[in-house]
């Protein structure tokens, strides 16, 4: 007698699930890519969302800045901003591992006591408009702050490092690029604020690719 075959459909439904999950794990194996989770394109949008609104808040303290120490154009903004974006992706406020230098645009104690001391020195106005528009103490009107005073404000004060990129720049008996020109402003990077480092020209439009938020 012929023994009576019974049809058990949970038993086909978990055979074909067992089915798909290999084969998903052979093609994760073979590195096929895989559709991206629903979770994972939210988390992607949500992170594009924040990082424009950080963006635009850093953009408004740069542009701020300059115009209270009289050194903003359209040129100078977009240099700044996106100088820091080179420098840190504004992630980080001190060199790893030296933390020599401090800020997102990782300026160097020395370089900002250099400021003060070679440059500022003999332009009082420009001084005292710093000063002021880094909301410091009256006392540095009189007094140049000394190297760890400037790492400290460096570290602390975004306005001041702000400042203090900005007068990289206008040290250079060199007209700004266009902010327009991305290539002319990498290699002015470069030449004029990363002179002796290890950046290029590919690096910093890089780091700045308008695409990587869209």
């Amino acid at each position: 007698m012929r023994a009576k075959i019974i049809y058990d459909g949970s038993v086909a439904k978990k055979a074909s699930k067992c089915q798909i999950e290999t084969l998903n794990f052979e093609s994760k194996k073979k590195g096929k890519k895989t559709m991206p989770s629903k979770s994972t394109s939210v988390n992607s949008k949500k992170r594009k969302s924040y990082l424009k609104n950080l963006y635009r808040d850093i953009q408004e303290v740069i542009d701020t800045t300059l115009h209270k120490i009289s050194m903003y154009s359209d040129d100078a903004s977009s240099l700044i901003f996106n100088t820091g974006m080179v420098e840190s992706g504004y992630r980080a406020i001190m060199q790893y591992p030296s933390k020599i230098a401090r800020s997102f645009w990782q300026v160097e104690s020395a370089t900002a006591f250099d400021i003060f001391e070679n440059y500022l020195r003999y332009r009082k106005s420009i001084w005292y408009d710093v000063i002021d528009a880094c909301n410091l103490d009256s006392k540095y009107k009189e007094n140049i702050p000394t190297k760890e005073e400037c790492t400290e404000l460096l570290t602390t004060n975004i306005a001041f490092a702000v400042c203090m990129a900005r007068l990289v720049y206008r040290r250079v008996p060199k007209r700004l690029p266009k902010a327009s020109d991305l290539e002319s402003q990498a290699e002015y990077w470069v030449k004029y604020y990363n002179a002796g480092g290890k950046g290029t020209v590919g690096k910093f439009i890089e780091a700045v690719n308008p695409d990587m938020l869209a």
